[in-house]
């Protein structure tokens, strides 16, 4: 399962918004579950250009008791 979300707004540096002394933990904490199963975010911002945000989660396909 892949999700981009992309916005126009202000931006921001990526490098202090993912540590954990950023000033909040929302992305941080998205990519850190991501990754305990697998996954990834990636964060792309740059001040006045904007913000991209893309969630990669591996779906493991599941076959039903009915077939």
């Amino acid at each position: 399962l892949a999700v981009t979300v992309r916005d126009d707004g202000r931006g921001f540096d990526p490098a202090r918004i993912m540590s954990t002394d950023g000033g909040g933990l929302g992305l941080f904490g998205m990519k850190e579950r991501a990754g305990y199963i697998g996954g990834r975010v990636e964060v792309a911002s740059a001040r006045g250009k904007g913000t991209t945000v893309r969630a990669e989660i591996p779906v493991r396909e599941e076959i039903s008791p009915r077939g």
